[in-house]
Formats: structure tokens, C-alpha cells, sequence
């Protein structure tokens, strides 16, 4: 399920990125050395300086509280998720479109002082037509590994700020979640183990952590789903949710849920330490 919410959102997203990005650095190139290329590249360094997190919130207040053209948070399933998710992917398209951009351009802009292009030129062919034809197809070579690697990112939880803010159920989400439970046994057994004259026995149900995926950051993917290494527990129905059970994964290895987080740690207020033990 929160694979499916992502991928709802990463698709489109993904999709309109590519395009959108794709156009404005053609259009850059195309008007190279004139005003119109020197405040465009302007335009992606501001972008690209701003937080993901002014967008959002800025995006929501506008759109949401003042506007009221789409709602500020939830989701919904079917054709009814549309609503729920125009906003999430406008923003996070705006918030990637300056470094995107700015990467293409300087893709595009190589390609165009190579040989076979001045040879284009030297037959008669146009800027536009060269652009089109010849640059942009030889430029897909090397679109295609950023392609995947920005889709992989997407669909994996790099999109997480926007999944929180907008309480989208997905990985990003599940990634936020993960990061806030605490292994207290473990702390408690810690505190503990500080006296001497104590021995501290910690007994673990699960297998061993020697899974190569508990080791891999990206393995968090397969352990976040595996009934090997997870208890894969639920929530109780939410009243106040029209009766939704969260998903709450729980470590079924040595080391619990810090095994299967993603190798992903916080260090911790003192003060929570103390006030636990």
C-alpha cells in the first residue's frame, strides 16, 4: 500500500519533470549568449537556493488557505486521490525544476559544440531542427541513467518532506515513521548495564542480522515488507481515521528495528536519555 501511494505520485511527477525540465534547457540553448538564457540560468540558481520546505509551505497556504483550490493534507483511493495529490506534485516539481534545468542545460550546451553538430550547421540545417534532431536525441544516452536514477529516488522515499507535510502514506512517510520509534528495551538495558554489579541479559526473537539487505542501506526496501526480519504489526482501526490501520513495522533480528531501518541513525536529546532511564 505505501509503495502504491508513492508511485502514484512519482510517476506523474517523474513524467512532467522530464518534460517540463527538458524544454526550458532547450529553450536556454537555444537562445544561448542573450538576455533571455542569462536570467533563465539566474532564475534556476534562485530556485535551486531555495528549500523544498518554502515551497511547500508556502504552496500550501496560497493554494490551499487562501485559494482553497486544493486540499492542504489527506488522501484518498481511486480517482479520488487526483485532488490529494495536484498540489504535492506541482510543489515538488517547482522545488527540483531549477537544479533539473540547470543540469540539462550544461548537458545540452556540450553537445552542441561538438563536431557532428557544427557539420550541421555548415549544411544549412536550422538552430531548432539541430536542437531537436541531433542534440536532444544524442543527449537521451545519458538522460537515461539520470532518468533512472531520479525515478529510483522518487519511488524509494527521497520525495519524504513532501509525503510528511502532505500526510501521503508512502515510503517517504513510512521512512519519517521508521526514524521516530525507539528501541527502549535497548536503551534501558544500556543504562543498566553502567553498574558493575548488574548483568543484563538481552534476548532477541528473529534470526541472525547477517541478511545482506541488513547491511545495504537500499535494502530497507526488502526488510520494511519481510516476514523473516519483521513482525509487520498494525494499528488498530482509527475511529478518527474511518477505521485505517497503519502499518508499523518491528524488527524480527538482532538489533531489532535499527536492523532494518536503512542503517539510518539519530543521535538523540540527553535529555530523553535521562528522563527514560
Amino acid at each position: 500500500n505505501r509503495m502504491a501511494v508513492s508511485l502514484k505520485m512519482a510517476l506523474p511527477l517523474f513524467l512532467l519533470q522530464v518534460f517540463v525540465s527538458t524544454v526550458f534547457a532547450l529553450l536556454l540553448v537555444l537562445f544561448r549568449h542573450t538576455p533571455l538564457d542569462f536570467w533563465g540560468v539566474v532564475l534556476c540558481v534562485v530556485m535551486l537556493s531555495i528549500s523544498a520546505l518554502f515551497y511547500i509551505i508556502a504552496g500550501q497556504v496560497l493554494f490551499s488557505r487562501v485559494l482553497k483550490l486544493a486540499p492542504i493534507s489527506g488522501f484518498a483511493d481511486g480517482w479520488g486521490a487526483v485532488k490529494f495529490l495536484v498540489l504535492p506534485i506541482a510543489l515538488s516539481l517547482l522545488a527540483r525544476l531549477g537544479g533539473e534545468a540547470r543540469l540539462y542545460r550544461s548537458m545540452f550546451l556540450e553537445e552542441v559544440t561538438k563536431d557532428y553538430v557544427r557539420t550541421a550547421r555548415a549544411k544549412g540545417l536550422s538552430e531548432t531542427r539541430i536542437l531537436l534532431r541531433h542534440a536532444l536525441r544524442t543527449s537521451l544516452i545519458a538522460f537515461v541513467t539520470l532518468f533512472g536514477l531520479d525515478f529510483g529516488a522518487l519511488v524509494g522515499g527521497s520525495a519524504l518532506l513532501t509525503e510528511v507535510v502532505f500526510g501521503l502514506q508512502g515510503v517517504g512517510k513510512l521512512t519519517y515513521d521508521s526514524l521516530q520509534n525507539f528501541d527502549l528495551p535497548v536503551i534501558l538495558a544500556g543504562g543498566l548495564t553502567e553498574d558493575p554489579n548488574v548483568t543484563v541479559c538481552v534476548l532477541e526473537a528473529g534470526p541472525p542480522d547477517r541478511s545482506v539487505w541488513i547491511h545495504l542501506p537500499i535494502g530497507y526496501g526488502k526488510t520494511m515488507w519481510s516476514d523473516t526480519y519483521n513482525w509487520r504489526f498494525h494499528t488498530y482501526p482509527d475511529p478518527n481515521m474511518n477505521g485505517r490501520q497503519i502499518y508499523w513495522p518491528r524488527g524480527k533480528t538482532l538489533g531489532g528495528s535499527s536492523s532494518i531501518n536503512g542503517l539510518i541513525y539519530i543521535r538523540g536529546q540527553r535529555e530523553d536519555y535521562d528522563r527514560w532511564a
